[in-house]
């Protein structure tokens, strides 16, 4: 697995989730679990950290919603939520930062 942010040396344009200004979105259901961790680590990448509650809208963003709604943001929350189980992300109480990945 990749680990977005600023120290992957890859360019977050780069990952296959994001996409075009002006492109249609696709709808929620056809974008996988992966794309949308991935939004949300370059979101953290971007920002060293962001509130869980304000981690949705700029990773919705990326992924082509201009509207952040009850759905994107259900099913953003399940992602983090697998994230933070997973170590990718994890809370520091106040923010959501960039895990640090293991040496396995």
């Amino acid at each position: 697995r990749s680990w977005a942010g600023p120290s992957t040396g890859i360019c977050p344009w780069e990952f296959r989730c994001l996409v075009k200004a002006g492109s249609p979105a696709r709808k929620l259901g056809m974008v996988s679990d992966e794309e949308i961790a991935e939004a949300v680590c370059v979101v953290l990448g971007r920002s060293y950290g962001i509130a869980r509650e304000q981690a949705s809208a700029p990773a919705a963003k990326l992924l082509g919603y201009n509207r952040n709604t009850e759905a994107i943001k259900d099913r953003m929350d399940g992602v983090i939520a697998a994230l933070l189980s997973e170590g990718r992300l994890e809370d520091d109480g106040d923010h959501l930062v960039l895990g640090t990945p293991s040496e396995n």
